[in-house]
């Protein structure tokens, strides 16, 4: 990667590019259970959501990052409770991991949610992804086991950083 990293709000002409980078990333990868896909990359469907805002990171003119963040009233949110704000659907495209993408986005929600005076940001990832892990206890979350929860055939691991 080069030096240009631009992390910004979605626009509708990239849709289709950030659908195709959840498909690489989430269904590509396994970590989406069968029959989950087309929910995964429904940019489209995310966009007109209320509370919930989609944020993309372009590094040297490409698509390479994707996070939805959202707050009470979003139909995505699974752990925030009215003063929070919580981060979905984290990915950094292959092409760009370990170039600060991931933290770039996330950085981009916490100061999304303190500008909407959120105390708490909170976040659930699967078992199997460590990286992300990594990269969440770096920027400040820590863990918290009674908030975990089970999906399918997957257990979530949930985080918090207060605000």
């Amino acid at each position: 990667m080069g030096k240009s990293l631009i992390v910004r709000g979605i626009g509708m002409a990239d849709f289709e590019q950030a659908a195709r980078l959840l498909d690489e990333v989430f269904v590509g990868e396994g970590y989406t259970p069968d029959g989950y896909g087309h929910l995964v990359t429904d940019v489209a469907g995310r966009f007109a959501l209320p509370a919930t805002w989609t944020y993309v990171a372009e590094a040297d003119g490409l698509l390479a990052g994707h996070v939805v963040v959202c707050h009470a009233g979003s139909p995505l949110v699974h752990l925030a409770g009215d003063h929070d704000a919580e981060i979905r659907l984290l990915a950094t495209a292959s092409y760009a991991r370990g170039s600060g993408i991931g933290a770039a986005l996330v950085t981009a929600c916490i100061e999304h949610a303190r500008g909407f005076g959120r105390s708490r940001m909170v976040l659930s990832t699967q078992t199997i992804m460590d990286s992300a892990q990594r990269l969440y206890s770096r920027l400040g979350f820590q863990r918290v086991p009674a908030s975990d929860q089970q999906w399918n055939d997957r257990r979530l691991l949930a985080y918090e950083l207060s605000l």
